[in-house]
């Protein structure tokens, strides 16, 4: 009974930490998103996503030089 239930708690496991995975293409779409985000307000160089998974979730990291800022005024 015990091996039933380990092997079925890994399972588990492993079905959820596949669901959080991102794939190279969703990856890819999130960065350059991200990307153009940022050039909306900053002069971007260098952009990167980490992905780093975590007990209750994951921890997303975008980063990016920002050579200077946009300056724009809004429409009223």
């Amino acid at each position: 009974m015990l091996k039933r239930e380990t092997t079925k708690n890994r399972l588990k496991k492993m079905l959820n930490e596949e669901r959080e995975e991102l794939t190279d293409a969703t990856r890819a779409a999130a960065l350059a998103d991200l990307t153009h985000v940022a050039q909306e307000y900053f002069e971007a160089e260098n952009p990167s996503l980490q992905v780093k998974k975590g007990k209750n979730g994951s921890e997303v990291l975008f980063s990016f030089r920002a050579v200077r800022a946009k300056n724009f005024t809004t429409l009223k």
